[in-house]
């Protein structure tokens, strides 16, 4: 009876996932806003899956934000909170890091979810794809440039070279992280993988041309293999001799999309030393994204000296939730009696963002004046990076700890994504997107519960069936 039970909530969590990846991947922006309220809300009412434990968890984690609330109303005389309240709300993907469901995750139920998941993907990237080679013909006549923008999925399916909201980020980091996910599961399993299908979803990122999201994903495999090597328990490396063949692997395919991007995007690869140049060379134009983190620095944290160390608060700087309120960010129109406009956002930040919404010359997000790590810091000082930065050492540790030849290569591709979202930190204000970071903190938890999982044989020994 409990087994039968298990299966029904199962199957609850996949349509769950389902609709959640089909809401993220939709044109529809405004629905990803609300998709993750969406998501807890069924896994709590619809799936039940640990019910009471969750409920209380988040009743508990609702009340210390309303303390930490007033806290900061005491401390920051111009604290806002509407901001405070949007800042949950558009922070709310998180909130599926206190809502367990390990006791309906297995192999079975992630092969399905992955199975899922290659399906959207494949039919993601295919779509891209035609997207760029409609404009490589039609209109750009080249792959260089800002061909790549066309790239937009069906977050935007038209044939456009870029829509001026994203989607090209959107749909390029959604189908890197989440295809290296189900990769990971599939050798996981030692099932067999389709080149073809796997080969498409690569050239559909690479093709999409954000540079960002691929070098920043290549830094992230090349942090993860110093992290192997330094951190992983001594008596653990002897198994990674049989791993040999697919370490190869992944530096045999890192060397050919360097080598891809040289030889097919010669113009955005010399993007970087273009934004070298004017971020850290003096005698040049700095880009706004330097500006403002200086400006931060110096004087936001002298104005304010708490600042420094515990910040403004949620939703008082450069977060999503204040940019959005302010009626200045990716033409919002939100409604007038909505508006608030956080005054350190308005003395620090606005100024350097309108002008650069001016200038004839744009470069995306590399110059934009705001980002994850710089929202961090502003509105919950050196103690939120702190909060941070120990979280993701404890996450890793407790992974490292679990490691063993079965699931080395599932540990791999976790620690990969998740030190990719944390350096897509330094972009731009990444972390509230909605729109990709839900999906992929779903499957990445539920991969994360199977590799720590030791009670369960079944879940951990590989299945050839």
């Amino acid at each position: 009876m409990d087994l039968q039970k298990n299966k029904k909530k199962q199957n609850k969590f996949l349509l769950v996932y389902s609709v959640c990846l089909v809401l993220c991947f939709s044109p529809f922006k405004s629905l990803s806003l609300l998709t993750p309220l969406l998501v807890v809300f069924l896994l709590l009412f619809y799936v039940t899956v640990k019910q009471t434990y969750n409920f209380i968890k988040l009743f508990f984690f609702v009340l210390l934000y309303l303390l930490i609330g007033f806290f900061y109303f005491i401390v920051n005389e111009d604290f806002l909170w509407t901001n405070f309240f949007f800042f949950l709300f558009t922070f709310s993907s998180y909130l599926l890091l206190l809502v367990s469901f390990d006791s309906i995750i297995n192999r079975d139920i992630l092969n399905r979810m992955t199975n899922i998941t290659v399906k959207i993907l494949f039919f993601e990237a295919i779509f891209g794809i035609i997207q760029v080679l409609y404009n490589v013909v039609f209109v750009t006549h080249g792959f260089d440039g800002g061909t790549g923008d066309a790239a937009t999925g069906t977050i935007n399916p038209t044939f456009t070279p870029g829509d001026g909201s994203a989607s090209n980020v959107y749909y390029a980091i959604s189908l890197s992280a989440l295809s290296v996910l189900v990769i990971v599961f599939k050798l996981f399993e030692k099932r067999k993988l389709n080149m073809y299908v796997i080969l498409t979803l690569i050239f559909g990122w690479l093709i999409a041309s954000v540079m960002h999201s691929i070098f920043l994903l290549l830094a992230s495999i090349v942090i993860n293999a110093l992290i192997v090597v330094i951190f992983m328990p001594k008596n653990r490396l002897s198994f990674l001799s049989k791993q040999l063949k697919i370490i190869r692997a992944t530096i045999g395919i890192t060397i050919f999309i360097i080598i891809s991007l040289f030889f097919f995007m010669p113009k955005n690869v010399d993007l970087l030393n273009t934004y070298y140049q004017q971020t850290f060379i003096s005698n040049k134009s700095r880009s706004t994204k330097a500006i403002a983190t200086v400006v931060t620095y110096t004087e936001l944290s002298k104005n304010k000296p708490y600042q420094y160390y515990i910040g403004l608060g949620p939703g008082q700087y450069c977060s999503k939730a204040s940019l959005i309120l302010s009626d200045t960010y990716l033409n919002s129109n939100i409604p007038r009696f909505l508006k608030s406009v956080s005054p350190d956002l308005e003395k620090y930040i606005l100024p350097i963002w309108l002008e650069y919404k001016e200038r004839k010359w744009k470069a995306g997000s590399t110059y934009f004046p705001f980002y994850s790590w710089l929202t961090v810091y502003g509105e919950l000082g050196i103690l939120g990076c702190i909060v941070i930065l120990v979280s993701l050492f404890s996450f890793c540790r407790r992974l490292l700890k679990n490691v063993n030849q079965e699931n080395f290569i599932l540990v791999l591709g976790i620690f990969i994504v998740v030190i990719y979202i944390f350096l897509l930190g330094i972009q731009d204000n990444y972390w509230e997107w909605a729109q990709f970071i839900l999906p992929i903190l779903i499957l990445v938890k539920a991969l994360y519960y199977l590799a720590i999982r030791r009670r369960d044989v079944d879940d951990l020994m590989p299945n050839n069936t």
